[in-house]
């Protein structure tokens, strides 16, 4: 009953906001459709995540070197896709709560209740912070693996992908995951899986990320591979002035005059 109210009262918010833009002539903003490939799968001793590091801003790669996967809790981390300062500001905000809930309780934080401060987070926004999340790590009771989806609702598999790359990653994973799986073998499927995001998908690209989380420790393997590197330039693509012909010419001339025409000084003092 309580969510249903919650739920209630965001919707008539959301209208009478949308209602006084329009009374103002703006118009209420909309999704923004990012580029990412994010991936996760759990293997025989822990947790390996992996994403690209492609940041796009509609058709501009604004940052060919992004991190994507962000620290939670010391065995805890987290791949994030969508828009990226939602997905960093939720991360940061999370490792904050997190850490305050070890100072108060003194016992290391659970991936399930890391997963439930996320979504508990998402969930009261209604899908205005566009985070994507999958969240993995190792605690007391084993390895464990979620996704948390920008409206609150989360997913608990083997093996997870996200991100406009996630089809053709998530296809990768489908033919080649085994249960309990070894290290290096569950290292070349994240890759391959992330490789194949960046080849099929244009808001993907760049290099691969990694992080691979166990009882023993984290390896955080920036720059694990990188993908369509720029080869050598087989040709000379300089050319002579007159090589391409000009066929037509025109000249339009513009008579202009001054009207008014003053100096200012700037005073030094």
């Amino acid at each position: 009953m309580l969510v249903m109210l919650l739920m209630l009262i965001i919707i008539s918010r959301n209208a009478v906001l949308e209602s006084n833009l329009s009374e103002l002539g703006f118009k209420a903003p909309s999704a923004r459709k990012t580029g990412t490939t994010i991936a996760g799968v759990v293997y025989k001793d822990g947790v390996i995540l992996g994403a690209d590091t492609r940041a796009t801003d509609d058709m501009v790669v604004a940052d060919k070197n992004c991190m994507k996967i962000h620290y939670i809790a010391p065995k805890i981390y987290c791949c994030g896709a969508g828009v990226a300062a939602d997905a960093v500001v939720t991360t940061q905000i999370t490792a904050s709560n997190v850490e305050l809930h070890m100072l108060n309780t003194g016992r290391p934080p659970l991936v399930a209740m890391v997963t439930r401060q996320m979504k508990q987070m998402l969930f009261r926004y209604q899908g205005h912070v566009g985070s994507s999340l999958i969240v993995g790590g190792v605690d007391v009771t084993g390895a464990h693996l979620y996704s948390v989806y920008p409206h609150g609702s989360y997913d608990k598999l083997p093996f997870v992908t996200m991100g406009s790359g996630a089809a053709a990653a998530v296809a990768v994973f489908e033919d080649r995951f085994k249960p309990k799986m070894e290290l290096e073998e569950a290292k070349q499927l994240v890759r391959d899986a992330i490789a194949a995001g960046i080849l099929c998908d244009l808001g993907s690209g760049s290099n691969v990320d990694m992080c691979v989380i166990s009882e023993a420790g984290v390896e955080h393997l920036r720059g694990y591979d990188q993908l369509a590197v720029r080869g050598p330039r087989e040709g000379k693509y300089r050319f002579d002035p007159g090589t391409t012909a000009v066929l037509t010419q025109t000249v339009t001339p513009l008579s202009l005059d001054v009207v008014d025409q003053s100096v200012l000084t700037m005073d030094a003092e």
